[in-house]
């Protein structure tokens, strides 16, 4: 059986890592706004921002934790 994970130093790696950042800064930020009632002109933007940017940062390090087919989160 081959082994089709792409390495963590592969163009593969890196654009499906985009990927999900981008993937999932766009779903913490639209369930932010949603949970806020979509109050937009009464949204602590820098809060929603700071949100979005710790779910992104958690799944680019899940990315790196992969191994083996297993997560390790």
């Amino acid at each position: 059986m081959t082994d089709t994970t792409p390495t963590k130093y592969s163009r593969a790696f890196w654009t499906d890592l985009g990927d999900r950042a981008v993937s999932t800064a766009a779903q913490t930020l639209g369930a932010t706004l949603a949970a806020g009632g979509l109050g937009l002109l009464e949204i602590d933007v820098q809060a929603v921002l700071s949100i979005a940017g710790l779910a992104t940062l958690l799944a680019v390090l899940k990315a790196f934790g992969v191994r083996a087919g297993k997560t390790a989160v």
